[in-house]
């Protein structure tokens, strides 16, 4: 979603520029007279119609560059989360963030696919809330697998910065999946190592009878 978004705003960018190319190249045909300008029909004089559109094409330009420069500042602002340690400062890129928690979200048995966004303000170097858009199962009681989404991002956030205050997490339930989920294996048990000693399997010597030979 976001390389979308990242696509249409360079489009758009490209788009405006091209409409204030057009509009300049209008006006200057217009003002040398090498065009059919409707100013007769209007009853417009021709310097108004070139000062007009060489207006819209500024306004196309200095809209286009804005949205452009917002576009930068916002993809280039909180791309890393900056926390301090007493060994230093450690910045840890936000991506990489938000798909260990999502990682986590989706372990839980209800959700059937998730999106997990870190919002970071301006200026701020750590998160301050995390956004969750989620499809969950049809269950009897939706409002319970929100609270183990939420407990399964905390307790997944806790567990990568052992330090930091809990932060709210905000659920967005966008589809409910009329359907039975996918059957999920349990993980196998780690087998625990023997620490019994080895009996020793090697043949002793042969035992002799305990009777009296004739």
């Amino acid at each position: 979603m976001k390389l979308l978004e990242r696509i249409a705003n360079w489009v758009d960018f490209g788009v405006s520029l091209l409409c204030a190319v057009f509009l300049v190249l209008f006006a200057v045909e217009v003002h040398a007279g090498r065009i059919l300008a409707p100013s007769s029909a209007l009853k417009t004089p021709k310097g108004v119609i070139v000062a007009v559109a060489i207006g819209i094409a500024a306004l196309l330009v200095v809209g286009a560059v804005f949205r452009a420069w917002r576009h930068v500042v916002r993809s280039s602002r909180c791309r890393y989360l900056v926390y301090e340690t007493p060994n230093g400062r450690v910045s840890i890129r936000t991506r990489s963030v938000e798909t260990a928690l999502n990682r986590a979200v989706r372990s839980v048995f209800d959700v059937a696919d998730s999106r997990t966004a870190v919002s970071v303000p301006r200026g701020a170097t750590v998160p301050t809330e995390v956004r969750v858009r989620c499809r969950l199962y049809d269950r009897p009681n939706l409002l319970a697998s929100q609270d183990q989404v939420r407990a399964a991002v905390r307790q997944r956030y806790h567990e990568l910065f052992p330090g930091e205050e809990s932060l709210p997490v905000e659920v967005l339930v966008e589809n409910i999946i009329f359907q039975a989920p996918p059957t999920r294996l349990p993980p196998k048990p780690t087998p625990e190592p023997d620490t019994e000693e080895e009996e020793d399997t090697e043949p002793g010597p042969p035992l002799r009878p305990q009777y009296p030979v004739g």
